[in-house]
């Protein structure tokens, strides 16, 4: 199976997405699947942002849109997605990554035309075990992450969902780590970070 990337442009923000080629008429429910689980506030906020940008973009195809211009940078430079991209190399090497993106703020809004603004910047990637055990696949990320700056949030290790944080550009970063214990084989994973957006977050 080979590998496949795309690349969006939406809003003027670029999207980097990597999967393998069966995976991807899967891709555009990503962001509602395993990203959605909690910690609920943030994924309920995630959840609205992708669905009004998602209907944002359908309806702007037919025409039928009345989208107010974007306020403000909600990324200068860069620098906070940047912050946001190396958790991508806690991943341990011998997991078999399947899904994998890099997605810069996007103009949405939570169903009402005064709530637009920015939803997160966000990365994530999805994986299956290879040849560790759960347990090793935790044990490795931690590490990682712990070397990447992040603070662990504690929490029962044998069960997860395993979350982090650190702050990123003024703004507190999260971290989350679903899946290992409770899942079949071959123990499908999922690992995702999120930051608001530096000017005008959206408030769902």
């Amino acid at each position: 199976m080979r590998a496949v990337s795309l690349r969006i442009r939406e809003y003027g923000a670029v999207t980097d997405l990597t999967t393998d080629e069966a995976e991807i008429p899967a891709k555009m429910h990503a962001p509602l699947t395993a990203a959605m689980m909690p910690r609920t506030g943030r994924r309920r906020v995630k959840l609205a942002a992708w669905i009004a940008v998602v209907a944002g973009v359908v309806a702007t195809l037919c025409g039928c849109s009345d989208i107010p211009s974007p306020v403000g940078q909600p990324d200068p430079g860069g620098h906070i997605l940047a912050g946001l991209t190396p958790v991508l190399s806690a991943v341990p090497h011998e997991a078999r990554v399947v899904r994998k993106y890099v997605v810069e703020p996007q103009w949405a809004n939570c169903g009402t035309k005064s709530s637009w603004a920015w939803n997160q910047a966000t990365v994530d990637v999805a994986f299956n075990n290879g040849t560790s055990s759960w347990k090793q696949i935790v044990a490795s990320i931690r590490t990682g992450m712990t070397r990447l700056g992040w603070t662990y949030d504690g929490g029962p290790v044998e069960k997860g969902p395993w979350t982090w944080h650190r702050e990123i550009e003024g703004k507190t970063a999260a971290a989350m780590l679903l899946g290992g214990p409770g899942t079949l084989p071959p123990y499908p994973w999922d690992f995702q970070a999120d930051a608001d957006a530096a000017v005008r977050p959206i408030q769902c």
